[in-house]
């Protein structure tokens, strides 16, 4: 696997988690319906509702919530891509018509569908120029055939359009995301200021994360981010601290599972994950070591 799509893989994951996700809509999606949702209830979609086919390709993007006592879906699409993609109206459509026709083979008595907002969040350098509306894809030179093409439209949330002041401001874990993704690599390595403001902002908003894992999985994502940008950060307040703590629950909750099953040589796998892990965040080979029990010759071979 490329180092490419493992970092997108990575980021794609950030938006897995409950938090990212009700911030997202809550805080960076500007219509006024948003107020009346009742966050709550925010689930993603249970598979029940999917069938294999659809399941295999867009079941993590789906997200359930109530609004005025009734289901909203919301369809998330992160694109990593160079190019614009100029019917991706038609591609969301179509994942769309897909997921009513599935939830119409479960809830077969249903006399409405029901709402599905479609949202794409858009990583790429260059203006998103898609058209956002699908009928400015069908060349309809009669006006009495716009009647029969379907009417549909989606959200786009263009990254690089958020003014840098309001990511900083906000010190979230979304708006932090879309700072370190949308940082110039030129300007942070010419800058020490930038670098510094930067890091600032990366270490407010992890002290300010709960979920362990989520604060782990932002970690190894934010590390392959700087690795990318060739931009080193001072982040040893989050990393080895913090990182190392959870790691080593993480370890000895594998150990203990290890002791009672018997199963060695999953144990050894375990600890072998989480030292690779500790080594992507900079962790120095002998805290690995003192935390994983493992030799420094196994560690510097990973």
């Amino acid at each position: 696997m490329s180092d490419a799509v493992k970092f997108d893989a990575a980021y794609r994951r950030l938006f897995s988690h409950r938090e990212m996700v009700e911030e997202l809509i809550r805080s960076f999606v500007k219509e006024e319906f948003v107020s009346e949702i009742d966050f709550s209830t925010l689930k993603r979609l249970s598979e029940v509702y999917i069938t294999r086919q659809f399941r295999k390709r867009e079941l993590d993007r789906i997200w359930e919530v109530r609004f005025r006592g009734a289901k909203l879906y919301f369809y998330i699409l992160i694109e990593f891509q160079s190019t614009v993609d100029r019917y991706m109206a038609l591609r969301i459509l179509n994942y769309i018509t897909l997921f009513y026709l599935d939830l119409l083979k479960v809830e077969k008595e249903l006399m409405t569908l029901p709402t599905v907002f479609p949202l794409v969040l858009y990583n790429g350098g260059r203006d998103w120029t898609a058209p956002l509306d699908f009928r400015e894809l069908v060349n309809s030179p009669y006006t009495s055939t716009r009647p029969y093409i379907p009417k549909f439209h989606y959200y786009c949330i263009t990254e690089k359009d958020i003014p840098r002041e309001e990511l900083i401001a906000r010190c979230s874990p979304v708006s932090t995301a879309f700072l370190v993704d949308t940082s110039d690599a030129a300007e942070l390595q010419v800058s020490v200021e930038k670098r510094r403001e930067l890091a600032r902002a990366i270490l407010a908003m992890l002290a300010g994360i709960s979920d362990n894992v989520l604060k782990r999985e932002f970690l190894v994502w934010i590390h392959r981010m700087l690795n990318r940008k060739k931009v080193s950060l001072d982040l040893s307040a989050a990393s080895e601290e913090e990182v190392t703590h959870m790691l080593m629950e993480s370890i000895e909750k594998m150990k203990q599972e290890g002791r009672q099953e018997g199963r060695q040589e999953g144990r050894q796998e375990g600890m072998l994950e989480a030292a690779r892990k500790m080594k992507e965040l900079g962790i120095a080979t002998d805290a690995i070591g003192k935390v994983t029990g493992l030799s420094m010759t196994e560690i510097d071979r990973l």
